[in-house]
């Protein structure tokens, strides 16, 4: 059985059988047909700068076309500049290209969750300032007014290279060391012209409108794409899919069939990194896995999105989910199962949108299959927006998809064994626990519990703020917390009482005083997180020394 024919036969007969959801489906052979052939770079691109650096060399060899597609645009984060170098490149050397440009953009009750109410996805201005004569330049809004976002994120060279992303050139993806974990495939070949008129039917939507100075979309022509037949063996299966606002009848997306017919057939392993994961059949897939003996490991973040997810019919957090698909896989081949929290580099479970974030979307199966992109495990984008996948057979790639990209994330995460959810108490609790804390350990959970509890605090009241106008946020006393909370775990490392799961990190680190800005100084003022300061000073013997940053 060649299940890379399966998957898109299936896929072929949803669409003409009138799946909605399905625009793309093309399958092609891995480096046949010389010239017309499809091939992927060996290297994969990992997190922003290596991202968005290769995208503006490709967009500095553009010759006639560059056609990009984002979520999001942000005109003064570092992988944006390196998008109109790129551009301004082709400018200065007057070459006559025509540029294509959507970012998605939220409006109506959409606005209510995120941060577009702030500021817009994209600067027009910037680029009018740019004067990039002599282009042939078109750059359009996707309206996004409730679940039926453009998450595609794709940058098509010539209709001959394209990028396929997981991540957009934002502000909170600057490049540092800090970076969110991010994965850039490079294709070549016919497969590029798949995604190329898959950017063509986005282009043409009538919620895709121009708003930078021109009146009317000059619109683009589909590639004839030349069919080969699929001889089997290592291949590459374009996923394209549509957007969807309809609640009620829901058609599956090509990532999701893809995804489930994997899991269905998968024998030995299954390697899944991802931002976040609640759709409920992938989950129940995951579960019939471990039960049938292969290795099941799921690798996100514990706190990301939580928010969002959270809301009536988004499908729920990560942590409910898989908590759900721990309760699945209990009794025979649970061991099976390995669940693990992402963690920054020093070891610290990843906040919501913060460092060291997983924002890559990655699927290894049997060590063969590779599914990377846009989309994930999770309602919205099996159902609602729109997205861009692709689906690789080739050991020789999984292998270094997994060296590269799952493997390190994986090895310095937390598994869920060593990490016990720890519950969420209230003010009253911590305070009575308080004068008892006599050791690191106590004291180290309950500064554990007053984060989680300043958590919790912040997610209901994000909504507060959305309704009310209420400006009060809880950040700064979160972020002084954890900086309390990793010098105590500095103090246990030094004297050889670390965590367990913190002896299997590769590097080490102390800290001896706490490097603070000013509103995280003010926070210590609060009356509970003084405490908990003021209780860590007399166990350690002396004064904590603080240092003052901007």
């Amino acid at each position: 059985m060649d299940l890379l024919k399966n998957i898109h036969e299936t896929l072929v007969n949803e669409k003409n059988q009138g799946s909605p959801q399905i625009e793309a489906c093309d399958l092609f052979n891995l480096g046949l047909d010389g010239l017309e052939g499809t091939f992927i770079e060996n290297n994969p691109l990992i997190r922003a700068q290596e991202i968005f650096t290769r995208a503006r060399e490709l967009i500095q060899s553009a010759q006639s076309e560059v056609l990009i597609s984002l979520y999001k645009f942000q005109s003064d984060s570092d992988g944006a500049l390196e998008i109109m170098r790129g551009l301004q490149f082709l400018s200065e050397n007057r070459r006559q290209v025509k540029v294509r440009v959507v970012v998605n953009k939220k409006s109506g009750p959409a606005t209510l969750v995120g941060s577009s109410r702030k500021r817009p996805p994209i600067d027009y201005q910037e680029f009018q300032r740019q004067d990039l004569e002599p282009f042939d330049i078109n750059i359009a809004d996707h309206k996004h007014k409730f679940v039926n976002s453009n998450h595609s994120k794709v940058i098509v060279v010539d209709g001959k290279v394209a990028i396929v992303m997981s991540g957009d050139p934002s502000l909170k993806n600057n490049f540092t060391e800090d970076a969110w974990m991010e994965i850039g495939s490079i294709v070549h070949g016919g497969v590029v012209q798949s995604i190329r008129n898959h950017f063509v039917t986005l282009w043409s939507a009538e919620n895709v409108s121009l708003n930078h100075g021109v009146t009317d979309k000059v619109m683009l022509q589909q590639a004839n794409i030349k069919k080969h037949y699929y001889r089997g063996g290592d291949g590459i299966l374009y996923l394209g899919k549509s957007r969807s606002s309809d609640m009620l009848k829901r058609y599956a997306s090509p990532y999701k069939i893809a995804l489930l017919m994997l899991l269905e057939q998968a024998s030995e392993s299954v390697n899944l990194m991802c931002n976040n994961i609640n759709d409920p059949d992938i989950i129940n897939a995951l579960a019939a896995c471990v039960h049938r003996g292969v290795v099941v490991k799921v690798l996100v973040g514990r706190y990301h999105g939580e928010t969002a997810e959270s809301i009536p019919l988004a499908g729920g957090s990560n942590l409910k989910s898989l908590q759900k698909l721990m309760a699945l896989s209990e009794g025979n081949g649970q061991e099976n199962l390995l669940v693990h929290w992402a963690c920054d580099k020093k070891g610290h479970l990843t906040q919501n949108m913060g460092a060291g974030t997983i924002h890559a979307k990655l699927v290894l199966v049997d060590s063969e299959y590779i599914l990377t992109g846009s989309s994930l495990p999770d309602l919205q984008s099996c159902y609602h927006s729109r997205e861009s996948d692709l689906l690789i057979r080739s050991k020789e790639h999984a292998q270094i998809y997994h060296d590269t990209i799952f493997y390190p994330v994986l090895n310095i995460s937390i598994s869920q064994d060593n990490y016990a959810d720890v519950q969420i108490v209230s003010r009253e609790q911590i305070k009575r626990s308080l004068p008892h804390a006599r050791d690191q350990n106590t004291i180290l959970m309950l500064i554990e519990n007053y984060i989680n509890m300043r958590e919790r605090e912040r997610r209901f009241y994000k909504f507060r703020r959305i309704f009310r106008g209420s400006s009060y946020d809880r950040t700064s006393k979160i972020s002084a917390a954890i900086k309390l909370k990793m010098l105590v775990e500095s103090d246990m490392r030094q004297s050889g009482q670390a965590p367990s799961f913190q002896e299997q990190l590769l590097y080490e680190w102390e800290i001896q005083d706490l490097e603070m800005t000013s509103s995280e100084l003010k926070a210590l003022q609060d009356g509970l997180l003084k405490s908990l300061y003021l209780a860590v000073n007399q166990l350690r013997g002396e004064e904590i020394k603080i240092s003052r940053i901007q």
